[in-house]
């Protein structure tokens, strides 16, 4: 079971997740994130845990939302299977809107 937040560690909690998030900006806003290299290595380690994981993933699916196990392997599945695709979608593209900005 995790911890209880009260009172007497809220503060604390709160201190870390704002310093957390701040680093995490920080980090982003360097540009360190965006190379292709980069995200590939990155996309790869996550492929990676939920080859790992899959199994707790599929049972927490199931206790979570009642997703049935083969389900939410074909979910599982087409996730890995789309990060191949991940140099098509870091290609510039603009969009027009329907309505001036």
């Amino acid at each position: 079971m995790g911890a209880v937040l009260d009172n007497s560690n809220l503060n604390e909690a709160q201190g870390w997740a704002a310093s957390a998030v701040a680093r995490q900006r920080n980090y982003f806003e360097s540009g360190a994130t965006r190379s292709y290299a980069f995200r590939l290595r990155q996309l790869k380690k996550l492929k990676e845990a939920i080859v790992q994981y899959q199994g707790q993933i599929q049972d927490a699916l199931h206790a979570d939302i009642g997703r049935p196990p083969f389900e939410a392997y074909i979910e599982i599945s087409t996730a890995i299977e789309d990060l191949k695709h991940l140099k098509n979608w870091m290609k510039h593209a603009t969009r027009n809107t329907r309505v001036p900005l």
